[in-house]
């Protein structure tokens, strides 16, 4: 039975180049495919011969025809390709399971040369029981140490060198260092593996070395050689005879590992237990172990870098998914305003309508107080109704105002804690505040500030007003109103002895119509909200650049502090 099989076009120049370098009887070109399936099932085992696809798909799509239902070790697939494979190709080649690839950019004479060295090696008997069945065990493994590793191991053990160095390339430093031996004693060990890696040899030089010391793609430096890549070895081997072509100490011999025009590195062995320098085909068969070694490597490599590819990616998808959802956030927030202003300007337009039609009453309340006062120019509660006119006054001025997308930027310099006690007392006439204990903690050293006396007097007026609200259950209603001057601005605590603000309303608190209050369509004695106050303080603190802020406890009561710059 014919050792290749080939199945080729009419007409192919690899028709040719197979039947001058292999005997009749050796080799079996059939050009029609059902015939070529017919006489590979009467085979026991061949190596089948090829057209190499277009592709690494097309690549292992007819791997996989030819190994179904046989043994992939006895019939091992050969390529043969009429163009250059870049390393890429050559790699996924290799991965997909292709025993080998052949091209044609050499030569046919190169060409015929390296089809009689696989018959060579597939009459020695190493093709298959050996080759083969460690080039699928490189497959199953993932990382660079272990393959390197079986690849010593299997030349050591399977080949019969005595000690065996793999030194790998690193492409982006221009390194190579030793990465894997077998056979060395632990001092030798420690020795090659300290050595630092070294500079890659220049194209000029492996070129000359091709030149003087090439057997087939691999390089023996013969012990009588004076060269500098002898004298560079950090060991050497041992004398094993007399003979001609007995092993030399100083003999050499190194196998480059390759992936099409890109060097990996290289293996380089010593000690032959024949005691022999090595013939051509135990050169051939260690070129074909570094030939499995690059696919693997190549495969390793192509691997890794296509998982850093994915990283990178996964990182940009990320980054722009979290981008993506920012401004989906952002959408949703400005759609949100939207319908908040525009809720807001209705309210507002209706409010300014409503304030417009209380100035009439109000000022004819004004009037009938200015008569009390000059009839009673002593009583002290027509003076608390003339001071609250002129607050309401101002408030439905700076409600008109809003209306109108104005506001008053008056400053003016207002006695802090004369405020804070006006405001106290305007609260006599509040619901519930009669029964409330004010306590008022006042720093003398706050004096005078500039300040917009309407918005201040909003903010604190809703403040008291939602803490004397905050007591109205409790057994103890006290409200604690302390002021503090700091060095560049007063602060105004608020502190009520309330049941605190539950933690889940705290995101809401200052948005428009919420409260934590009776609504005034419920039953009960509660205080009714509206949920403008607060709004109506936030409002208010932003326009005047004053900064508001609270803490609450669980049945411990609320603080809300109003920080005032100087």
């Amino acid at each position: 039975m014919p050792t290749f099989v080939a199945h080729l076009s009419k007409g192919s120049p690899w028709i040719d180049r197979l039947t001058r370098a292999l005997p009749n009887r050796e080799v079996q070109v059939l050009t029609d495919e059902e015939e070529f399936n017919k006489t590979l099932r009467h085979q026991r085992a061949a190596v089948v011969v090829l057209s190499m696809p277009d592709s690494p798909e097309g690549v292992e799509r007819t791997i996989r025809e030819v190994h179904k239902d046989r043994n992939p070790l006895l019939f091992p697939v050969l390529f043969l390709a009429n163009r250059i494979l870049s390393h890429e190709d050559w790699a996924a080649s290799w991965r997909a399971g292709a025993f080998g690839v052949l091209t044609g950019e050499a030569g046919d004479e190169s060409v015929v040369s390296r089809l009689r060295d696989l018959l060579v090696i597939q009459r020695g008997g190493v093709l298959q029981q050996t080759l083969l069945a460690f080039s699928e065990e490189l497959r199953s493994l993932t990382e660079i140490q272990p393959i390197l590793q079986r690849v010593a191991d299997v030349i050591h053990d399977e080949l019969d060198w005595g000690r065996v160095l793999i030194s790998l390339r690193d492409v982006n430093r221009g390194l190579t260092g030793p990465k894997a031996l077998a056979g060395f004693t632990p001092e030798e060990t420690k020795k090659v593996l300290s050595r630092p890696p070294r500079p890659s040899l220049p194209k000029e030089k492996l070129d000359w070395y091709r030149e003087e010391y090439r057997i087939s793609n691999s390089f023996f430096i013969p012990a009588e050689a004076s060269h500098p890549w002898t004298e560079e070895r950090v060991f050497y081997g041992t004398d094993m005879g007399e003979d001609g072509d007995a092993w030399r100490a100083e003999d050499f011999l190194i196998v480059p590992i390759e992936s099409g025009d890109l060097f990996l590195g290289y293996i380089s062995v010593d000690n032959p237990r024949g005691g022999k320098r090595p013939n051509f085909r135990q050169i051939k068969e260690l070129e074909l172990i570094a030939y499995q070694a690059a696919g693997a490597i190549s495969s390793y490599f192509l691997t890794e870098d296509i998982k850093k590819r994915y990283q990178i990616l996964e990182i940009e998808v990320k980054r722009r998914s979290e981008e993506l959802e920012r401004m989906s956030r952002y959408r949703r927030e400005l759609e949100l305003r939207l319908m908040e202003e525009s809720r807001l300007s209705s309210i507002g337009l209706m409010a300014a309508g409503i304030a417009h039609n209380l100035k009439g009453p109000l000022t004819a309340i004004k009037g009938f107080a200015d008569l009390a006062r000059i009839a009673h120019p002593g009583d002290e509660n027509v003076q608390r109704i003339l001071k609250n006119v002129s607050k309401m006054q101002d408030a439905i001025d700076n409600l008109m105002r809003k209306a109108h997308r104005h506001r008053s930027d008056k400053m003016s310099e207002v006695a802090i804690n004369n405020l804070i006690e006006d405001e106290v007392q305007s609260l006599g006439a509040y619901p519930g505040a009669q029964d409330v204990q004010f306590r008022l903690c006042l720093d003398a050293k706050c004096g005078s500030v500039a300040c917009n006396v309407s918005d201040l007097t909003q903010i604190l007026g809703n403040l008291l007003r939602n803490a004397v609200d905050a007591v109205w259950d409790r057994p103890e209603k006290t409200v604690v109103i302390r002021s503090k001057r700091n060095h560049n601005e007063v602060t105004i605590e608020i502190t009520d002895s309330g049941p605190g603000i539950p933690s889940e309303f705290t995101e809401k608190l200052f948005e428009p119509f919420f409260s934590t209050k009776r609504k005034p369509e419920d039953e009960g004695r509660a205080p009714i909200g509206t949920g403008i106050g607060l709004y109506t303080v936030r409002q208010a603190a932003e326009r005047s650049g004053y900064k508001v802020r609270y803490s609450s406890r669980e049945n411990a009561g609320a603080t809300f502090t109003v920080s005032i710059p100087t």
